[in-house]
């Protein structure tokens, strides 16, 4: 059976849209050109075997497996843009043993002649030039012809593959990681490190390839590969879009809401125990059963309290302790009330008395004036008076006193002296009750002092007690709360409402999920097509069985499966199922005009993935079948690389399907002509690396 005449429609495209035409591997270009490896390859099938020894007498046990098939696919990665060519390991190996090496190459890209230059060595500038050769690239490389990695896809028109009209979307629905060239090549050269274990995984961390990888290692790059080959239409792409949106929004509010969900119990947890703490710190006593008791008991056999009764306790004990506060401050009251009340005429009669003693003074003071005046001699008029600064003879109180009758004036004398020593007395007597009240007030200004602090600290204790009751009513009407909370979400009324948006939301994905299967279903062609090229696939490389092949759309996702009747195979139909899987999408893009696969395709090493040799075998001549039909009815559309360890049959030991043949176990048959684990050695000649 062969496929390519099974398909009821005529193939789209004539050549596969990239394709690489010769390589050669130069050791350095100055002076002179010097090449090391050259290889001519052809559109349709192309071998690479490392051929391993046939005597079991052999010691170089593993001669098909250092040779640099891996290598060699790893530079044609690199040709096709990627940003290194070897594991950091075998890289810095070629750099040391070819400081100034390359890598030229002559390729095809959408219909397009292109001739490359990279650099294998410690040189930088890569060389791009459209319609030219390898010869003329060397030739004539400079400055117009130089790239950058970031340039280098763009100039040869392989980032145009991914940013052609035909794909609507240049992201990744769910995550919007732009879609670029490096992920095409990825798909179309697998690492042979991931073992060929699904047809999702291309990359492995092990081979230091630098490629943008995904953020769902899954999803994504079944996404993709459906992006690429066609099998969306608008509606279905803007639905896939809309649904990973919705699957975002649902992510995040899920999200959201196992945190909220985690909220009451933290803190009725948190609550509980402040609760319990200050039960504890007011009833010491009660410590033990205040930290087993539930929440609310009403069960009176249970042998946990309920904590609720101690909440009362506490709050009993603190109203009677207030009670007794308040008591207290009252009863302090009406002692500072008496207090001020003595104090009030005591201030009263303190300032009468130094009114008095005021008043008293003055009259003294002109008692005394008037006796000095009376006792200043009239003879001695020229003399100064001492109280009016002036002659006493001119002194008007001294003419007034030598106007009165003598007689008069010695009684009037005396009176006054009377006077003076009366008003002293009276002073005296003043002054000694200023002293006893000033006293009095004092003790009692001290008295109600003492009584205002313990005032202030009666008020305090009732505030305290106050605000103590009201904290444990508070934080047990709280602790109840988020108990309730954390058992039934319907009480917290945030997380309801969380739940209630997240509950639509899924109904809403449901929907939107029919919707697209519903879209799905106009697919019926495209996916006819890549399922019937899998099952005639799958059919012809294990034929006289009962396997088929089938392909399945399920969500966003794209599975091929080799089934045996109605049940899965085991580890080897699984590797044949991801090789078939790559061979079917490139088959399909022959006959797609939706399909943005470049019929492009390299395996490197599938044997080695635990691939029988009879099923190995008949894989190859599938291949080779499909390569001769196209070739018979006019060019071969596409491009398989295929390396190997194993021989491919012996009828297609030929030149012409195995285009380049290695063995570590010769110096010559190595990729490089020489073992890349030995540095340089100035002492040889330059020819020891050059072709024979």
């Amino acid at each position: 059976m062969n496929l390519t005449f099974q398909l009821k429609q005529k193939p789209v495209r004539a050549a596969p849209d990239v394709w690489v035409k010769r390589v050669i591997i130069y050791s350095e270009l100055k002076p002179t050109p010097t090449p090391i490896r050259e290889v001519s390859l052809r559109k349709g099938l192309n071998i690479v075997w490392a051929e391993e020894p046939e005597s079991s007498l052999d010691d170089n046990d593993i001669a098909g497996h250092s040779a640099g098939k891996t290598t060699f696919c790893r530079i044609l990665r690199y040709i096709l843009g990627e940003k290194t060519f070897a594991n950091k390991r075998n890289t810095q190996a070629i750099k040391s043993c070819f400081p100034s090496g390359y890598v030229a190459a002559e390729l095809h890209v959408k219909k397009k002649s292109f001739a490359v230059l990279r650099p294998i060595g410690m040189n930088r500038s890569s060389y791009v030039m459209e319609g030219g050769s390898i010869e003329e690239i060397i030739e004539g490389r400079g400055v117009n012809a130089s790239a950058t990695q970031e340039t280098y896809v763009t100039k040869l028109g392989l980032a145009a593959i991914v940013e052609s009209e035909k794909l609507k979307s240049a992201t990744v629905a769910r995550t919007n990681q732009p879609i670029q060239w490096d992920h095409l090549l990825a798909w179309c050269t697998r690492d042979q490190e991931v073992r060929f274990q699904n047809i999702y995984e291309w990359r492995s961390s092990r081979s230091d390839s630098e490629w943008p990888a995904f953020r769902f290692p899954k999803s994504d790059p079944l996404f993709v590969m459906r992006l690429i080959l066609g099998l969306f239409i608008d509606a279905e792409l803007r639905a896939e879009e809309t649904l990973a949106q919705m699957q975002q929004k649902y992510d995040k509010d899920a999200a959201e809401i196992e945190r909220l969900r985690m909220e009451p119990e933290y803190w009725r947890d948190y609550s509980g125990a402040e609760l319990r703490r200050q039960l504890k710190e007011l009833l010491p006593s009660d410590a033990a059963n205040i930290e087993m008791a539930s929440l609310i008991s009403d069960d009176p056999s249970s042998l946990f309290p309920d904590l609720k009764k101690f909440v009362d306790k506490v709050k009993y004990e603190l109203s009677v302790k207030l009670d007794q506060l308040e008591r207290q401050l009252r009863e302090l009251q009406k002692n500072m009330d008496t207090v001020n009340e003595s104090l009030a005429p005591l201030k009263t009669e303190y300032g009468t008395i130094q009114e008095l003693l005021e008043t008293n003074n003055d009259i003294s003071k002109e008692s005394e004036q008037a006796v000095r005046v009376s006792q200043i001699p009239t003879s001695d008029k020229k003399r100064l008076c001492p109280y009016g600064l002036i002659l006493v003879g001119n002194c008007t109180h001294i003419k007034d006193r030598d106007s009165r009758n003598p007689a008069l004036s010695i009684k009037q004398k005396h009176i006054q002296e009377q006077a003076a020593a009366n008003l002293s007395i009276d002073r005296k007597s003043l002054q000694a009750r200023l002293v006893e009240i000033a006293e009095e007030i004092k003790d009692l200004e001290t008295k109600r002092n003492n009584l205002s602090i313990e005032f202030v600290k009666l008020t305090a204790g009732i505030a305290e007690n106050k605000n103590l009751s009201t904290s444990i009513s508070d934080r047990f009407v709280e602790y109840s709360a988020w108990t309730e909370r954390s058992y039934d979400i319907k009480k917290y009324a945030k997380l309801k409402e969380k739940a209630e948006a997240l509950e639509t939301l899924k109904e809403n994905i449901f929907k939107a999920k029919t919707e697209l299967k519903t879209l799905l279903t106009t697919h019926n062609k495209n996916r006819k097509l890549i399922e019937e090229i899998f099952s005639q696939a799958t059919r012809s490389v294990l034929p006289k069985s009962n396997y088929d092949g089938v392909v399945s759309f399920e969500d966003r996702m794209l599975n091929f499966q080799i089934i045996h009747r109605t049940t899965m195979s085991g580890e080897a139909i699984e590797t044949l199922a991801v090789l078939l899987s790559d061979l079917s999408c490139m088959i399909y893009s022959i006959y797609s005009e939706n399909s943005l696969l470049p019929s492009f395709l390299i395996h490197d090493s599938p044997r080695e993935a635990d691939l029988g040799l009879r099923i190995y075998h008949s894989f190859i001549r599938f291949t080779a079948g499909i390569h001769e039909k196209f070739q018979t009815a006019g060019d071969c559309p596409f491009q398989y690389i295929l390396t190997t360890t194993t021989p491919p049959p012996k009828d297609m030991q030929t030149d012409e399907i195995v285009r380049l043949k290695l063995d570590a176990s010769k110096k010559n048959e190595l990729l490089f002509r020489r073992n890349l684990a030995n540095p340089p050695d100035d002492s040889q000649p330059e020819q020891l690396l050059m072709i024979e």
